[in-house]
């Protein structure tokens, strides 16, 4: 192992930082393989005892620097003088010091000797406020705490140790408010990796233009990703744009690879950003949520005019009216102001998608990858990105639910079909060879305004068989996903008992019932055998109505690579059959 870098990365990766430290004190091998692995990543310390430990380590070091260098800067002490006989002037040497000063032999503590292995500050701002020197009567050090360094002191020494290490810092008030502190933060900001800019939500604290400012002139071409969260802020008095009248001469050496723009309610106070947009001229990805409309706008334009680069969109997470949600009219301005188009597009149900956004969106079709949205009110809007993206990989209209109430965009049966009657089967859509992940609703499988199911079974299993065609087509499937809310199982039993006995009479009964696909053999599954790659199918929650062993045992001969089934239900002659023959398969 120990010969091996690649199997020594994958072992120390699945060991906790305490495994970590308890292998590298085996022996000197040992500690030569562990000791950087240990070192690597300083990460977050959640317990106040975690943070006395640190601070002892960084102070320890911090003293025997000092220790050194005062006895660097002392003449060099005369050698004792030779023992004479006594008289009455006779010299006594002074007794030996037993102090423990370190002198120039000293070995050296383990910041200073493992400090260059750092290579991450998972978050730098709660390591400064970690290194705050302890109550009264709350630490060791309490009784000399009048002669400790303090936290910004104790935080330059850390970085001078950690020369290797990038950080992940997140700026707020409070670090703003303390200009000690914040002097600190200015001179670490050179070496972040990761910025975040965050002011208080109360009105009465708004951020100081001013000090966001000087962070950002701070930053480096190190800095990869920048998260500017600031509901308010305070303008510099006699300014009318953010710092200063000459903002638009000053340019950020940063060059972040993403770019996030949160809450930003109150930004149209300040009239030009144009500065910003031009360091983010190489932004890939932009997350976008509850900003103001000036700034959409503005934002609009700076991805027009400044940033080439950007192919992957996020609209916002959560709800609407919840702060963070952009209006319908918005989607379509920052949707067509890509020049080179969309990579990938994800937007959470906090934004409603109307066909103007999928008009925008498929301006520039062809380099779409990834899409992802639930809150959908144009039902054709799906089935035009499915005809139109060629190298579409993935497509997800699902939220699942498991972390929350389940949301849907729903796409109607025969919109999801597109028959061709010439041809006596579905159009060939150009998202079928590439296509990889499907999350999908179809809905409109009873006859519209019907609450009850169908007079007409002959219509609805053809329905249900051209849904499975048109399924079948998309070959290049790993993951499908076919998502409906719960239904009343009874119900369904009934029904299909009666259907299949062909006493086929309507059923008061939920309306949901009917809706969802069986994908069963009798219903169309054996048009889906194309599906060589498919790995995982979910469909909980959906009255699939595949209980008997004979339509698994299908799944199994047609579908070799799958190996993950999500909602089969929990007593049934299929999930029973699948875990008995073939256990190497995940039910959940």
């Amino acid at each position: 192992m120990f010969d091996i870098t690649e199997l020594d990365e994958m072992v120390c990766a699945l060991l906790d930082p305490s495994s970590l430290a308890k292998c590298a004190q085996v022996s000197k091998k040992w500690s030569r393989v562990f000791a950087p692995y240990v070192w690597k990543n300083i990460p977050k310390t959640v317990t106040q005892k975690g943070w006395c430990e640190f601070r002892e380590l960084v102070l320890e070091d911090y003293q025997q620097e000092q220790q050194r260098q005062e006895q660097q800067q002392q003449p060099q002490q005369q050698p004792p003088p030779k023992r004479v006989r006594k008289s009455k002037s006779t010299y006594v040497a002074k007794p030996i010091s037993h102090t423990s000063e370190p002198t120039e032999s000293s070995a050296p503590l383990a910041l200073t000797k493992f400090g260059r292995l750092v290579r991450h500050v998972e978050e730098f701002a709660e390591l400064l406020m970690g290194l705050e020197p302890p109550l009264p009567g709350g630490g060791k050090l309490s009784s000399k705490e009048h002669s400790d360094p303090s936290a910004p002191d104790l935080a330059r020494h850390f970085l001078k140790r950690c020369p290797n290490a990038l950080l992940d810092l997140q700026v707020d008030y409070e670090h703003v408010k303390s200009k000690k502190m914040f002097t600190v933060v200015l001179e670490a900001i050179p070496r972040v990796d990761n910025l975040t800019i965050r002011g208080k939500y109360d009105g009465r604290k708004p951020f100081p233009d001013s000090s966001f400012q000087k962070i950002l002139l701070a930053t480096s071409d190190r800095l990869r990703s920048l998260t500017i969260d600031i509901p308010r802020f305070r303008l510099t008095k006699g300014a009318d744009i953010i710092g200063s009248p000459n903002v638009r001469d000053l340019e950020i050496t940063a060059r972040p690879k993403t770019l996030k723009l949160i809450t930003l309610a109150e930004i149209n106070l300040c009239a030009d950003w144009s500065w910003i947009w031009r360091a983010c001229g190489q932004v890939e990805k932009i997350e976008i949520s509850g900003i103001s409309q000036q700034l959409v706008k503005d934002l609009a334009k700076g991805i027009r005019d400044s940033m080439p680069c950007v192919d992957t969109v996020v609209f916002g997470k959560g709800f609407p009216g919840y702060g963070n949600a952009l209006c319908a009219a918005n989607l379509p301005s920052i949707l067509s102001a890509s020049t080179n188009g969309w990579k990938a597009v994800h937007c959470g149900y906090s934004s409603q998608w109307q066909s103007s956004a999928f008009d925008a969106l498929l301006q520039h079709a062809s380099p779409l990858e990834e899409l992802s949205i639930v809150n959908v009110r144009d039902r054709g809007g799906i089935p035009r990105v499915l005809k139109s993206c060629p190298n579409l990989r993935k497509l997800v209209t699902i939220d699942d639910g498991r972390h929350g109430s389940s949301e849907f965009a729903e796409v109607d049966a025969q919109d999801f079909i597109d028959w061709d009657p010439a041809r006596n089967a579905v159009q060939p859509w150009v998202s079928a060879a590439n296509l990889e992940t499907l999350a999908i609703k179809v809905t409109g499988i009873l006859p519209q305004g019907s609450n009850e199911l169908p007079v007409d079974f002959q219509r609805f299993y053809e329905t249900q068989q051209r849904i499975c065609e048109r399924l079948g087509e998309f070959k290049a499937l790993k993951v499908l996903t076919l998502g409906h809310r719960a239904i009343v199982a009874e119900r369904r039993s009934v029904w299909l008992n009666r259907w299949r006995t062909g006493y086929r009479t309507t059923i008061s009964t939920s309306p949901m019932q009917g809706e969802c696909l069986h994908l069963t053999l009798a219903m169309g599954l054996d048009r889906m055998g194309g599906f060589k790659n498919l790995e995982e199918l979910h469909i909980p929650n959906m009255d699939h109505h595949v209980t008997v062993k004979e339509d698994v045992e299908w799944m199994v001969d047609n579908w070799p690579k799958i190996s993950r089934v999500r909602g089969l239900g929990v007593v049934t002659e299929a999930r029973k059959w699948l875990k008995e023959t073939h256990p190497e398969i995940q039910l959940e």
